[in-house]
């Protein structure tokens, strides 16, 4: 089994002797399969539970002493 060189690999696609067709042909796949896995990223994550709304100032507000949401007596 051969090793590849660094240069050998990854396969890239260099030079003017590539016709132009198979430099869009690539793009237009590339730009439809990371498409595709965004869209299914966004379906498999969509029924996944929302976080919850956090209110800082409500929590803050509750903390402070003598306030009506710190509760009777406080």
């Amino acid at each position: 089994m051969s090793r590849r060189s660094a240069i050998d690999w990854p396969p890239l696609i260099c030079g003017a002797k590539v016709p132009v067709w198979v430099r869009l042909r690539d793009q237009l796949l590339t730009v439809l399969a990371w498409t595709l896995m965004h869209g299914r990223r966004r379906r498999a994550t969509a029924s996944l539970p929302q976080p919850v709304p956090l209110s800082l100032a409500a929590q803050a507000a509750a903390c402070r002493p003598g306030s009506p949401a710190a509760g009777a007596g406080s």
